[in-house]
C-alpha cells in the first residue's frame, strides 16, 4: 500500500495476532502483536511514530457503531494521523466545531450530523485554516476522517474510507 491507501475490512477471529510490515523489495520494517477482541471492527492505520519519527507504528482504531441514530443521521469522526499538526480543530463551513483538540495518532469519538453534503475546515487550534475537506454523508452512515500526510511537504489530506461497522456484522 502507498501512503493514503486502504484496504477493504477482513474478519479475523478473537486472538492475538503477529503481524509482520515489509518494504515492497521484503525488508521488515515493523514487527509486533495486536490483539482482536470479539466483535468489535478495527482498522489497522500504519503511521509514523510519535516518538521516533523516521520509525512506523500501527494504531488499532477501534470502531463503533452509533444505534441510537434516527433517519437522515450519519455519523462521524475524525482521526489525527499528521505527524506536523500535534492538534486539529474541524469544523462546517457555518462556524459549528464538530471536533476540538484531537492531537496526533487519536480518534475523537461520532458525532452524529443530519446526513447531506458538507465543506468540513480543518484547522489549528488559533483558527488558522489548513484545509477545506467535502463529504456527502448518506443516512446511517459512519465515516471516520483520516487526516494523513504531511502539512510541511504538502501532501496532508483527508482520506474517508467506508466505515467498517456500516457492512461487517459486527458490533
Amino acid at each position: 500500500l502507498k501512503i493514503g491507501e486502504f484496504t477493504k475490512y477482513v474478519k479475523f477471529p478473537p486472538n492475538s495476532y503477529h503481524v509482520l510490515i515489509h518494504s515492497p523489495n521484503g525488508n521488515l520494517l515493523f514487527e509486533s502483536d495486536i490483539d482482536i477482541d470479539y466483535n468489535l471492527a478495527y482498522t489497522a492505520v500504519v503511521s509514523a511514530d510519535e516518538e521516533n519519527k523516521k520509525d512506523i507504528c500501527i494504531l488499532m482504531v477501534p470502531e463503533q457503531k452509533a444505534h441510537n441514530m434516527t433517519s437522515n443521521m450519519s455519523a462521524l469522526r475524525l482521526a489525527n494521523l499528521c505527524i506536523d499538526e500535534p492538534e486539529v480543530v474541524m469544523s462546517a463551513s457555518d462556524g459549528t466545531i464538530l471536533f476540538s483538540d484531537i492531537k496526533y495518532g487519536k480518534v475523537s469519538c461520532n458525532v452524529a450530523i443530519p446526513s447531506g453534503r458538507y465543506t468540513l475546515q480543518l484547522k489549528k487550534p488559533d483558527g488558522t485554516e489548513i484545509l477545506d475537506h467535502w463529504i456527502d454523508a448518506a443516512p446511517y452512515m459512519h465515516y471516520t476522517l483520516f487526516i494523513v500526510g504531511m502539512k510541511n511537504d504538502g501532501s496532508i489530506k483527508i482520506i474517508v474510507p467506508e466505515d467498517g461497522v456500516n457492512y461487517l456484522d459486527l458490533c
